[in-house]
């Protein structure tokens, strides 16, 4: 999965992610990396892809929120965390 997110074609990448959100369900912190990853792609189609993936893991949570790479991700908001 490592040498199909380095893909160039998008719809590769997305796919990935998607695969990976499907994993996530079982065992997020194994595919975390893939997450954090795609959050930040060049292409809204795989951003979109972190996104859905997310929202279907921790929808049945009462607070569906993850820390991606330094970012708090509420299901459809993205914000910086603050410093304490």
């Amino acid at each position: 999965m490592d040498e199909l997110l380095a893909s160039t074609n998008e719809k590769v990448r997305q796919t990935v992610v998607n695969a990976a959100g499907e994993i996530g369900m079982q065992d997020f912190d194994s595919i975390e990396k893939f997450m954090e990853i795609g959050l930040f792609d060049s292409h809204h189609s795989v951003r979109n892809a972190v996104i859905g993936s997310i929202k279907a893991e921790w929808a049945e949570k009462k607070n569906p929120i993850v820390d991606l790479g330094g970012y708090m991700l509420n299901v459809i908001f993205i914000t910086r965390k603050k410093s304490i």
